[in-house]
């Protein structure tokens, strides 16, 4: 009997990935005590097994925060969740400690200035960038008269770029795609 051949690491994480896209997608959605620790479990499970893993040190840090708080912020600042939750999907895949090369930080991406006009002294605190973005997300929709386009490509490339452009969306390859990116996810979001 011939033994198979081993994995390569990206077969492994390919396959990591698919057996846990149910198990994420539940704690991002999980509102209840259970759900939260059915995943805490598996994360439990996966530490077992490949501990040294950069896969699983990012989804570590993806699941310690707080899902159950984005229906909250978003109900408070008054906005639908399935947009919250695109814009975070979108700008960090859930992870607070995410930092983008323009400098941008945590759960939102928040930028120093962005940070400090809505409140938020600590950018890679989940909490505070979560009500951050989303009284600027809100802000932004208010501006731009609800266009949620323009929103969206306001909270991407700044508010003053799409003032520059008329009120249009920027010719930014970047932010064409994120409005797109942000729109499909604000859709499947709002099936669930």
């Amino acid at each position: 009997m011939a033994l198979k051949k081993a994995p390569t690491h990206a077969q492994a994480l390919a396959g990591l990935e698919k057996i846990e896209v149910y198990y994420f997608a539940r704690l991002k959605s999980a509102q209840d005590r259970e759900a939260q620790e059915e995943v805490q479990k598996y994360l439990a499970r996966l530490c077992r097994t490949n501990p040294n893993s950069a896969y699983l040190a990012a989804l570590k840090t993806a699941c310690q925060f707080d899902y159950a708080l984005i229906p909250k912020v978003a109900a408070e600042i008054g906005l639908e969740l399935a947009l919250l939750q695109a814009v975070i999907e979108t700008e960090s895949g859930y992870n607070p400690n995410a930092i983008s090369r323009a400098g941008a930080v945590g759960l939102m991406q928040l930028m120093p200035a962005t940070a400090e006009r809505f409140g938020v002294t600590d950018r890679y605190d989940a909490a505070q960038s979560l009500y951050g973005g989303a009284r600027y997300l809100r802000y932004l929709l208010k501006l731009f008269n609800n266009d949620l386009k323009l929103a969206i490509a306001a909270y991407n490339a700044g508010e003053g770029n799409v003032r520059k452009y008329g009120n249009q969306i920027p010719p930014f390859r970047e932010t064409q795609d994120y409005v797109v990116k942000v729109m499909q996810l604000y859709k499947a979001y709002q099936r669930y």
